[in-house]
């Protein structure tokens, strides 16, 4: 059997096939003459929002005596038998000088860091390969960074090369000393099954990378109005574009829009949004434009927190963040104690009887700042689990209260910090960058510099350090602009969805590394408005007002169908909320149901399941456009369930309240089983760590928490125990602390917000936020039908006699008199 070459999916355009197979006989040929090489151009599917493959290389060698390529490390030699090599090509850095710093690049003194395209790849194909294509065993995944350049270097898992050959794989081999040279030990065992499994591959991959009539469509839309340039992409990369509007009203469509134009061109897009669910579905769609209009740029995805995250390490913040963080929170902490006992004391003393949410409503509307007003609202609801009711047991309790915040302050390990001190780290991070002489001092970075050494090699570790290993501040300003100029890169611009609720941190980081002129911002009003307190105002940027290019989209959705809009814009006004969605135009209204039976058994989910996907399918939709499953999972404290030891997690939020919050329960969904068995297949991202998903793929519905529905779509949508969601979320900490510096509405003369008020609106902009996700049918399940969202249903079904499908019994098709 000959070396065969199996070029699929096409041929990528940069690959010269001829001198590609040339060089695999010039460099193995002497000992090997059987083996398979396959080369997948653009493997057909995504693997990871992070990065795409370019090409794929699976090496597999005929195991017979004589066949053999081997590799020799000290004393020992390494035999490989089969490779997978999933490669990134990168050729914005041609005729730029490359060095090394440790296992990473320096680009013209400019630390360009690939070691998240690598890993993404890396972890990314191994859980595609035994998820979606079947295959049980463990795949050991080698992969590479190309950068075309003028120079023949190797660094860590860096190629560089004016062209790609296997000369270059076989340095690489070398020079990183690779152990394992089986990437899959059943294709060592029997050589034969290697083209079974390739085809296995292949033919799961071109499936999954099918995408579904919504999302054709929306690609389809897009492709048309990339091919003309709209008035915004004018101010591409010369002044902040901002785009304003509500709920389904195309704001993150135009953001991807512009970021395909930016692409088209020359610029390099980077793609922020909270949601890591949502990161998906734009890098879905934004991957086969690429692809349909043969775009070489590819465009990055990352949840913001990710991002800071990312830069907070590169810059060693997360290092250097001691003791000293925990010593400040508690003076803080002491300080507003002081304050907070002298502003409750008056209502003790003259009060018989506490009413505890007058007295939180009291911190809401008083003129104290917000850090006292936050800690105010923690202590009022210490001293009601407490029931202290006398000035005597205030002060006992007040000391309590102050130890029991110290205890979980000592809690705090370095690996928590950047979860627990997350508006610290970002005021550090954007000190670093700012001020970083300012920074140096602070925290006495002086005989520090071992943490500011580049990983890699031991060798290296020096650069930084002067002949007493010492660390100064020219170094230290040198190891900062090195990676922030790498993060900036050439061309980059940075698009940011549901930029209404970026900390005002966030936002000064992000002008600072990339400018505020190449920011790019999807902005919501505050009843879109979930993560902070405050309206992030983009406008202004390090203190002064920003030339910014706005657009005020209309409030017509592109997305939700009268009938659903309706019914938002009646839970919107009975909470005071400003939502005003004027429905799609369409003589098909759209459907709610609404289901008044507590539980469903698994015949009955059947039913409804069936029903949603029919009506995805009518419509050209595939499983994971037809239906989104919301669900609602209770904490510990409501099932009974008994907290297991270390289930608190602790924060420290923008104000510097300390603050612990309870893991939720984790269970599986009652009737997933069954509905497993009849042959549904789900993507269940309700688990805790979304890091471990993988990604959904067309066949799939989409099984996932409240809490993380944001900026999704589906025709239809499920909500499962709407009225326990809704309870949950106007008894959490943060519902008495929405909306702060907010008045309520410009309908109210009186601005005064009561706390049970707040609560509500901010409980009930959640819920607005995933009914806001259906399309063409929305369908509310109700534990309690006496609950608060269950009487708003009555009188919303008392209002529209015959509009609505209630079911209150028995089959999706029993309905009462009035639907």
């Amino acid at each position: 059997m000959p070396i065969n070459f199996i070029a699929l999916n096409g041929k990528h355009p940069f690959l010269d096939y001829q001198k590609l197979e040339d060089s695999f006989k010039n460099q193995f040929s002497k000992h090997c003459s059987e083996a398979t090489v396959y080369i997948f151009n653009q493997f057909p599917v995504l693997i990871s929002p992070e990065t795409n493959i370019d090409f794929l290389i699976i090496i597999a060698i005929e195991n017979t005596k004589g066949n053999f390529i081997s590799f020799k490390f000290g004393d020992n030699w390494t035999y490989l038998h089969n490779l997978i090599i999933p490669i990134k090509l990168v050729s914005e850095f041609k005729e730029d000088f490359i060095e090394a710093e440790g296992d990473s690049l320096l680009i013209n003194n400019t630390f360009v860091d690939f070691s998240k395209e690598l890993s993404s790849m890396k972890f990314g194909l191994n859980s595609y390969l035994r998820k979606r294509c079947g295959f049980k065993d463990e795949f050991y995944i080698h992969p590479a960074i190309f950068v075309q350049n003028e120079s023949h270097k190797i660094i860590g898992d860096h190629l560089m090369n004016q062209s790609f050959h296997f000369g270059l794989i076989a340095d690489w081999i070398k020079a990183s000393e690779k152990d394992i040279l089986i990437s899959h030990q059943p294709w060592y065992n029997n050589y034969s099954s290697i083209d079974q499994g390739v085809n296995e591959i292949m033919e799961k991959a071109s499936a999954d990378s099918i995408v579904g009539y919504l999302t054709k469509k929306k690609i389809d839309k897009i492709g048309k109005e990339i091919s003309r340039q709209s008035d915004l992409s004018k101010n591409l990369g010369e002044k902040t574009i901002i785009i304003k509007g509500k709920a389904g009203s195309g704001k993150t469509t135009e953001l991807i829009e512009l970021c395909m134009l930016g692409v088209k061109s020359g610029y390099n897009p980077y793609f922020l949004t909270y949601n890591h669910l949502l990161v998906f579905d734009i890098a879905q769609i934004t991957n086969t434009l690429s692809k349909n209009l043969e775009m070489e740029n590819f465009i990055s995805f990352k949840t913001l927190q990710g991002f800071f995250y990312d830069l907070s390490k590169k810059l060693k913040v997360l290092h250097v963040m001691t003791d000293e963080r925990i010593k400040n929170l508690l003076h803080t902490l002491r300080g507003r104690m002081r304050s907070v006992y002298d502003f409750l004391r008056p209502y003790y003393i003259n009060s018989d009887q506490i009413d505890f949410d007058q007295l939180k409503s009291a911190l809401q509307n008083s003129a104290l700042d917000k850090g006292l007003v936050n800690e105010g609202i923690d202590f009022v609801n210490y001293l009601r689990i407490h029931k202290v009711d006398s000035e005597k047991k205030l002060n006992k309790y007040s000391t309590r209260f102050f130890e029991m915040k110290k205890n979980i302050l000592e809690t705090i390990e370095e690996n928590d910090m950047f979860l627990s001190d997350y508006y610290e780290v970002l005021k550090n991070t954007l000190s670093a960058i700012q001020k970083p002489d300012v920074f140096f001092d602070e925290f006495d970075l002086t005989d520090k510099g071992h943490v500011f050494a580049p990983s890699g090699r031991m060798s290296d570790k020096s650069y930084y350090l002067d002949s007493n290993g010492k660390l100064d501040k020219t170094k230290f300003s040198e190891f900062k602009n090195r990676r922030i100029g790498g993060r900036r890169g050439k061309n980059r611009l940075v698009f940011i969805d549901e930029g209404q609720d970026c900390h005002w941190l966030e936002k000064e980081i992000l002008a600072e590394v990339y400018g505020s002129n190449n920011l790019i911002v999807a902005h919501g009003g505050k009843e879109q408005l979930i993560r902070h307190m405050e309206l992030c105002n983009w406008q202004f940027i390090n203190g002064s007002k920003n030339d910014a290019a706005i657009k005020n989209k209309r409030n017509k959705s592109f997305r939700i169908k009268p009938q659903i809009a309706d019914f938002c814009n009646f839970l919107g006004k009975v909470y005071d909320i400003e939502l005003d969605i004027e429905g799609l135009d369409t003589t098909d209204v759209g459907e709610v149901i609404i289901d008044f039976r507590s539980q469903l058994s698994e015949e009955e989910s059947s039913e409804l399941f069936e029903l949603f996907l029919k009506k995805g399918t009518i419509n050209g939709a595939k499983n994971y456009e037809s239906l989104l499953v919301l669900l609602h999972y209770l904490h510990s404290k409501e099932t009974g369930v008994a907290y297991p030891q270390g289930s608190e997690s602790v924060h420290i939020n923008e104000y510097d309240n300390v603050t612990s919050d309870r893991y939720k329960s984790q269970r599986m969904w009652g009737p997933k089983e069954k509905l497993s068995t009849d042959g549904y297949d789900f993507f269940d991202a309700t688990t805790a760590d979304k890091r471990e998903l993988g990604l959904p793929y067309p066949d799939q519905i989409r099984l996932i928490k409240y809490e993380s529905c944001r900026g999704l779509e589906s025709w239809s949508v499920a909500c499962f125990d709407l009225d326990a969601f809704f309870e949950t979320k106007q008894n959490e900490e943060e519902a008495e602390k929405f909306l702060l510096d907010q008045e309520k509405g410009s309908n109210i003369q009186n601005m005064f917000i009561t706390n049970i008020q707040r609560k509500k609106m901010y409980a009930a902009t959640w819920v607005l936020m995933a009914l806001t996700r259906a399309i063409d049918t929305v369908y509310i399940q109700v534990k309690d039908q006496n609950s608060e969202i269950g009487q708003l249903l009555k009188k919303y079904i008392e209002q529209n006699p015959g509009d609505l499908k209630v079911i209150t019994s028995g089959n999706v098709n029993e309905v009462d008199e009035q639907g």
